[in-house]
């Protein structure tokens, strides 16, 4: 919206979880740096409104969300396949074991500290999301509510963060220059699921111009 220049922005959306987390943040700690970058954002913006509509009056922000992200839509086709061709990817050798032990010796200390703190964010079962989040960024096989949890829980700038150096090791940096748009995809995904009732899945923030 902001690179966009937009004047006036209309934000509907179909969740009353959601409201209340707007309405409330102060409720809602684990979103607090979700809820200051929206802020920041908004405040780019010389005019703006967020609305709770119901499902049924979203269907033409849910037609102008799918015909605004069609020329920039994530390929349908998963970049690896799951099961044995995945197993393979995340396979590691002595000789990528040693280049990604360089790769990680060099990062800048700064750099590593910021990352272990949201790593922490994430709390337990870290190691398994994040190849569970790997895997659908690759395969598409949607993660676990309780993972998208841990996501959303980190903030978005951690799980950039996160993303960024996964995808500097060895047996992943070949798709480094394909996931950009699919790694946005499933956070945008897993933000919609966390925020919403365990019922209530299918259930979308959608943006008006």
């Amino acid at each position: 919206m902001v690179n966009l220049r937009k004047k006036r922005v209309n934000i509907e959306f179909s969740s009353p979880a959601l409201r209340d987390a707007l309405s409330r943040p102060e409720a809602y700690p684990q979103y607090g740096s979700l809820f200051t970058d929206l802020q920041n954002k908004l405040l780019c913006i010389d005019f703006w409104c967020l609305r709770l509509v119901s499902p049924i009056e979203n269907r033409a922000s849910s037609a102008i969300a799918l015909s605004v992200t069609r020329d920039r839509h994530v390929d349908e086709e998963p970049l690896v396949n799951p099961g044995r061709e995945m197993d393979a990817v995340e396979a590691i050798s002595p000789a990528s074991q040693e280049y990604n032990l360089y790769m990680l010796e060099n990062l800048q200390s700064e750099y590593t500290t910021n990352l272990e703190k949201c790593m922490d964010k994430m709390g337990d079962g870290f190691k398994k999301c994040n190849e569970d989040v790997i895997k659908e960024i690759l395969t598409k096989k949607p993660v676990s509510r309780a993972c998208c949890v841990k996501v959303v829980n980190a903030g978005k700038q951690c799980y950039m963060e996160i993303r960024k150096l996964m995808f500097q090791f060895y047996q992943l940096k070949r798709f480094a220059s394909k996931v950009s748009l699919r790694t946005n995809a499933v956070w945008d995904r897993c933000f919609a699921e966390a925020v919403s009732p365990p019922s209530s899945h299918n259930k979308k923030i959608k943006y008006l111009d």
